[in-house]
């Protein structure tokens, strides 16, 4: 984080608010990759500022990379437990 602000890089965030999906403007200092670009050109995804309090525990988000595609994801704000 840096000064609350969500920084994701090696795959691209999407969050879902005020009506559509939002990413991390490119000043934040995302990665800007492909499928970013394809995202705000053509399925409508805004840029903004996410900040931590705008995530929230369980909230639906999604992720994508060029190699893995786009994907449903999940926030888990607490540490997984070891298995070992």
């Amino acid at each position: 984080m840096n000064e609350g602000r969500l920084r994701v890089v090696q795959c691209l965030l999407f969050i879902f608010g005020d009506g559509c999906w939002i990413t991390p403007a490119a000043t934040t200092g995302c990665k800007l990759g492909v499928s970013r670009r394809w995202a705000l050109e053509h399925a409508g995804v805004k840029e903004g500022v996410i900040m931590a309090q705008d995530i929230r525990e369980g909230e639906s988000v999604r992720l994508s990379s060029a190699v893995g595609g786009f994907r449903r994801g999940k926030v888990t704000l607490k540490p997984r437990e070891s298995t070992s």
